[in-house]
C-alpha cells in the first residue's frame, strides 16, 4: 500500500504541479513521512489539496501497519510467519523430581509437551 501511495503522490505532483519527477518523488516522501521539511515549490490550491490527501493516506497506512504488527505480535502470528515455534522438549528421563519447567506458548504447545512427558 505504501508503494502505491508513493507512486500516486509522485505522479500527482508531476502532473498537477508540473514538478520534475525526482522533485515530485521527494515531495511525496517528505509528505508521507510527515517530516514536512519544506515545500520545494510553492503549491497551488490543487497541490495543497493533494498534499492533504497524501498526508491522510500516509498516516492511515502507517496506523494500519502498526496495528497489524501489534495484533500479530500479541497473537503470536509473528512467530508463525518466521516459522513455527521450535519445539524441542527435554527427554523426560533427564528430568528429576523438583525440576521446574517453564512453558511459553499456546495451549497446543502444552498439549504436545504433555504427550511427550
Amino acid at each position: 500500500m505504501l508503494i502505491g501511495i508513493v507512486i500516486f503522490g509522485t505522479c500527482a505532483y508531476y502532473f498537477v504541479e508540473k514538478m520534475p519527477l525526482f522533485e515530485a518523488f521527494y515531495m511525496t516522501m517528505i509528505t508521507i513521512s510527515t517530516l514536512g521539511y519544506a515545500e520545494i515549490l510553492l503549491l497551488s490550491p490543487a497541490g495543497r489539496d493533494l498534499t492533504i490527501i497524501i498526508i491522510i493516506l500516509g498516516i492511515t497506512v502507517g496506523a494500519i501497519t502498526i496495528g497489524l504488527l501489534v495484533n500479530a505480535f500479541i497473537e503470536g502470528e509473528l512467530l508463525k510467519m518466521a516459522g513455527n515455534m521450535i519445539f524441542n522438549p527435554m527427554p523426560s528421563e533427564t528430568l528429576e523430581a523438583g525440576d521446574v519447567i517453564v512453558v511459553i506458548g499456546k495451549k497446543e504447545d502444552l498439549k504436545r509437551m504433555n504427550a511427550v512427558m
